[in-house]
């Protein structure tokens, strides 16, 4: 009788408890992409707002199991999940991507980059006992910070390295260098 005065019924309950302990990803998007900023402060404050709840550990042990059955056994809340927590941020994440690339339109190579750089982000959260294990000085709460730090810097090489990439194509064939054009 509890759950459905509180929560209406069990499902209503699972995605509750489902969605409480790490807020939406939706929600940072607004933080992220905000404008007026650097490409290096948008990515610093991504990383920032995914990983702030590894700050509170147990919850997020917890949580997290939940979250890795969902993807091996889906509910209800799948659809709403990869809408509002995947397709949301990673849209805007690319978004921000081409503005600051000057890529015109979204394209596939900056799927995948977005991507992969929100893959940084499942690292920590899928590797949390590896990590524990292999280098326990990496993990807990109090690393958090030092981890959105350097994220960010691992993205903006990868940032960097795409730019270059698209360049590279650019480049007429056969003027590469001085040696070809003798």
């Amino acid at each position: 009788a509890a759950i459905g005065y509180h929560f209406g019924d069990k499902a209503q309950l699972y995605t509750a408890t489902f969605y409480e302990p790490f807020g939406s990803g939706s929600d940072l998007i607004e933080v992220f992409a905000a404008p007026g900023l650097s490409l290096q402060q948008a990515l610093q404050n991504y990383f920032t707002g995914l990983l702030e709840p590894l700050k509170h550990d147990d919850l997020v042990r917890q949580a997290t199991r939940l979250h890795v059955r969902e993807l091996l056994e889906p509910t209800h809340v799948w659809p709403e999940l990869i809408e509002r927590e995947c397709k949301a941020p990673h849209l805007a994440l690319a978004r921000l991507l081409c503005e600051h690339m000057d890529v015109p339109e979204i394209d596939d190579d900056i799927h995948r980059l977005a991507f992969s750089i929100g893959g940084l982000v499942m690292l920590l959260w899928t590797q949390r006992d590896a990590i524990a294990a292999i280098a326990p000085q990496l993990a807990g709460p109090a690393t958090a910070d030092a981890w959105a730090e350097r994220l960010t810097g691992y993205a903006m090489s990868m940032i960097q390295g795409e730019v270059a990439r698209r360049q590279a194509l650019r480049k007429p064939r056969g003027h590469n260098n001085k040696e070809e054009e003798e």
